[in-house]
């Protein structure tokens, strides 16, 4: 503004004419970036999903220990059960050895993660290799979520019944304290 003129236009934005790659590729490149990322976070939920039944399971069965009826031995021995499968479908998406170094393990989380590194490789569209690689990656990603779905509704919904069929409580048995309380020693059997 310049003694109260006002002067306005439109401008087009074009990309640097010095870029080597036109900005169709390189939004095609993103794209296929963004989707990487997409597959990235359900393969993140997943995990999440797992850590919490585990959790959970963790919980029951630390309660049970307490417990030395058949029935808590039994969901106990469940539980364990349940954890093992678990840890086999976890390892469809996310390395799980202690290891250190590379350990070549194959998974959902491995396979999106190198495709991903081969796409920030460059700022050319996506070459036919890493199309392919993606399709690849997102294979491995369904086989693991149609296991994982397997998991959730049969085992892990099974062991739901067998603790809520068992009464279980998470809350501990507890006792009326007085300030002449004193801990009662366990009784062997």
């Amino acid at each position: 503004m310049f003694n109260e003129l006002e002067c306005s236009t439109f401008v087009d934005v074009l990309t640097d004419p010095r870029a080597p790659v036109a900005l169709e590729e390189q939004t095609e490149k993103n794209e296929s970036i963004i989707q990487v990322g997409k597959y990235i976070e359900v393969v993140a939920e997943a995990v999440k999903q797992i850590r919490k039944t585990n959790r959970a399971i963790d919980t029951i069965m630390e309660r049970l220990k307490e417990d030395n009826s058949d029935s808590a031995k039994e969901l106990i021995k469940a539980g364990k059960e349940l954890k093992k499968k678990i840890k086999k479908v976890t390892g469809l998406f996310v390395s799980q050895s202690e290891k250190q170094g590379i350990t070549r393990e194959k998974n959902a989380y491995r396979a999106l993660r190198s495709v991903m590194g081969s796409l920030y490789s460059s700022f050319d569209k996506p070459t036919e290799s890493q199309l392919k690689y993606l399709d690849q990656a997102k294979n491995e990603l369904d086989i693991a979520l149609k296991k994982l779905n397997h998991l959730f509704e049969t085992d892990v919904t099974e062991f739901k019944k067998s603790v809520a069929k068992a009464n279980f409580d998470v809350f501990p048995v507890t006792e009326p304290l007085t300030s002449d309380w004193e801990k009662k020693e366990k009784q062997e059997k």
